[in-house]
């Protein structure tokens, strides 16, 4: 009934679960070891990272609490996402049918996205505010919190997965039905 895994399958799930990991990894080090500088008293790395120019001295203690708690949060978020991902992997390669567990999978995906997209927008809107605030006359634009960039990707997919894994669950639960019914 169902098409026989292939090699080439196999071997097309672990690129894509090693990209997964390597984007993750390097991403985490990156921004661990901007945060970890700035605690030593370096702040340039997180400067650089937020995208601000210039780099305003020694953080205080409540700036790098809310820095170190959102990217916390939004590598807990794509993490989730990431391990969403390798879990429909093992599962599709296992049996290639579509039951409750891939739709958890895909509600799991879709959640992570979410919630990566939404906390990539707060990190894009208010770390420069937090970073520059008390240096200069600091100014929170409500421009910043639009998000309308290529984050935006992330959103649509997430809410698009959404629905397909409530569409798909719904739909399990009506063939369950059904087949109760005959």
């Amino acid at each position: 009934m169902f098409r026989k895994i292939t090699f080439t399958d196999r071997a097309v799930v672990n690129v894509i679960r090693t990209l997964m990991f390597l984007a993750f990894a390097f991403n985490f080090i990156d921004v661990l070891d901007a945060w970890l500088n700035a605690f030593w008293g370096d702040t340039s790395k997180v400067f650089e990272l937020e995208g601000i120019k210039s780099a305003h001295g020694p953080l205080v203690m409540w700036k790098l609490f809310v820095g170190v708690s959102l990217y916390s949060v939004l590598f807990v978020s794509i993490g989730w996402a990431f391990w969403s991902v390798h879990k429909f992997f093992k599962q599709f390669l296992k049996r290639q049918a579509f039951d409750v567990d891939i739709a958890i999978s895909i509600r799991n995906i879709a959640l992570g996205l979410i919630g990566f997209w939404v906390f990539i927008v707060l990190i894009d809107g208010l770390m420069p505010f937090v970073l520059t605030y008390g240096y200069q006359e600091t100014k929170m634009s409500l421009f910043n919190l639009i998000p309308l960039d290529i984050e935006l990707v992330f959103g649509v997919i997430g809410v698009t997965l959404l629905a397909v894994a409530v569409l798909l669950k719904r739909g399990l639960e009506l063939q369950e039905e059904s087949q109760q019914i005959i």
